[in-house]
């Protein structure tokens, strides 16, 4: 029995001793820690980073906003347009005249005047019928304008949405100056003073998907001036050109024929009508050109935001980082 008792304190001195180790490590943790940490609490400087080249599988947007856009000056200079018809005319053009009569009377004796006009109603003879009417003078028509000119437009674009623009490529990429993060982090756990690297090169990169929620620049898209070179469209084809039923009406000169009898008078009056009227009028093989000398856009603004843009399968090469700094 007394050689137990003696195993027993060996092992109480031994608890004993590791309790004191384990207070004093903990006191030292907890005094030289927060100090480590709050060094750790650092951003990283990259004061370069390019790649040389790389290919993407697709790249899309979810949805493109166009606002209103808005044109300072819009000139169009030595603008041409020409009509060719094979054939021209009226048909079944008609004519029709009618004149319409009335009486202006008048009474004179000693102390009794008096005097009116009677409506006698028209004269309507049947209509002329004159056929198919060609007109030699629309077989060809030209028009010029040496310049034209229009300011202050706006127009809205409407909104594109799941824009696709396939695959594609790109060539010399560069991010200058790039603090990653901004406000600093931290790293629990380790011990790091301020380290610096000249420069890494990464033979390759891959990046399976790359998102951009919403891309809006606050300013919009500024054009001073576009300048567009003259074009041209000849001898477009329209087929057949048809307008509705055609109907004018016209007055000519009043005719009156006066009769005197000393104490009373009459006078009859015609009013000629003309009225011309035709089913349609046809152009047949019309042939359309136009042409501009010069387009000129100036003070072009276009505000855009892009939604859900989308490059994926995204593959860089020759990725250079220069003098990491932290």
């Amino acid at each position: 029995m007394p050689p137990k008792k003696t195993t027993d304190k060996k092992e109480d001195d031994a608890t004993a001793g590791r309790r004191v180790i384990e207070d004093a490590v903990q006191a030292y943790l907890d005094r030289i820690l927060p100090g480590m940490f709050k060094n750790l609490a650092r951003a990283i400087c990259v004061s370069e980073l390019s790649v040389g080249s790389g290919t993407f599988g697709k790249l899309g947007a979810a949805k493109v906003e166009l606002g209103e856009v808005a044109i300072g000056r819009l000139l169009l200079q030595n603008a041409t347009a020409g009509l060719e018809s094979e054939r021209a005319y009226l048909r079944n053009f008609q004519v029709g005249v009618e004149v319409k009569l009335k009486l202006d009377w008048w009474i004179d004796v000693w102390i009794y005047d008096d005097s009116g006009t009677e409506d006698l109603g028209s004269l309507t003879p049947p209509n002329v019928g004159l056929g198919d009417v060609s007109i030699p003078g629309l077989d060809r028509i030209d028009l010029t304008a040496p310049a034209m000119a229009t300011e202050n437009l706006t127009m809205g674009l409407p909104t594109l949405t799941n824009l696709d623009l396939g695959a594609g490529e790109l060539q010399g990429a560069r991010l200058v100056t790039t603090t990653l993060p901004a406000d600093g982090f931290q790293i629990g756990g380790m011990s790091l003073g301020s380290f610096g690297l000249a420069s890494a090169q990464l033979p390759a990169v891959t990046v399976k998907e790359a998102t951009l929620e919403t891309l809006g620049p606050q300013a919009a898209l500024h054009l001073p001036r576009i300048s567009i070179p003259g074009f041209s469209i000849p001898q477009a084809g329209a087929n057949d050109v048809r307008s509705g039923a055609i109907a004018v009406a016209g007055e000519l000169s009043q005719l009156g024929v006066s009769v005197n009898f000393g104490v009373f008078g009459v006078t009859v009056w015609a009013q000629p009508l003309v009225h011309l009227s035709v089913d349609e009028m046809l152009l047949q093989g019309v042939k359309l050109s136009v042409g501009v000398g010069l387009v000129q856009v100036e003070d072009l603004h276009i505000p855009a935001k892009l939604q859900g843009v989308t490059m994926k399968k995204i593959h860089l090469s020759d990725v250079q980082v220069t003098d990491v700094r932290g």
